[in-house]
């Protein structure tokens, strides 16, 4: 503009005017920085300090990324740290559970109560085998031997034939759950159930083991 006019201002106006156009755009400059806030805009302000700043920039672009991966693998720790916790209180719960079940147990209940299926009945002994009577007088002779028993075992030695009565209705969908174990091969080992203590009206008992057959 200084030189579209210059043929008709003095050299004096010319000066001054060329300085106003410098004023105007360092003005520009500095709104450019004031709005953006950045002092170098573009690679024609410092070409160094912009390049340099733009890998700035990326470099801090991929810190923020990490620190949200870190930040969601903190979380995801976190909800596995609430969920052991949580597991632990369960196993707590449950070993309390139990320990009263095994309370109940020792006492030599039937339990249809909390915990155990209303269609399942658990037959528990009393210590050394109380309650554990002779099925038929004279049965366990020739040889008698000793009965021992914890709350859900009963173990037997010698020519023993047993009973203990349970109250249970028998029916035909009844299922009889058990372990067996022998440490040597009797005449005949068996189990079964009987409504009365008459060894001659019954047949139907289940065969274990033994050489009898």
């Amino acid at each position: 503009m200084a030189n579209d006019v210059g043929s008709i201002i003095s050299g004096a106006q010319r000066a001054q005017l060329l300085s106003m156009q410098k004023t105007a755009r360092q003005l520009d400059v500095t709104s450019l920085r004031l709005a953006t806030g950045q002092k170098v805009s573009s690679a024609l302000d410092n070409p160094s300090n912009f390049f340099l700043a733009r890998s700035l920039r990326n470099k801090a672009g991929d810190l923020s990324r990490l620190l949200d991966g870190i930040g969601q693998n903190i979380r995801v720790i976190q909800e596995a740290d609430h969920g052991i916790k949580a597991d632990l209180q369960i196993l707590d719960l449950a070993e309390s559970f139990l320990q009263d079940m095994e309370n109940k147990y020792q006492l030599g209940e039937i339990e249809t109560t909390t915990g155990i299926p209303a269609n399942e009945t658990h037959i528990t002994f009393l210590p050394n085998a109380v309650g554990v009577i002779p099925y038929v007088p004279g049965q366990d002779q020739p040889a008698t031997g000793p009965m021992t028993s914890t709350s859900s075992s009963l173990t037997l030695a010698g020519n023993l034939w047993k009973r203990k009565l349970v109250n249970y209705t028998v029916t035909p969908a009844t299922v009889l759950i058990f372990d067996y174990r022998s440490t040597r091969q009797p005449e005949v080992s068996a189990i079964g159930f009987d409504d009365d203590t008459d060894f001659t009206n019954d047949d139907n008992r289940f065969f274990l083991y033994g050489t009898q057959v």
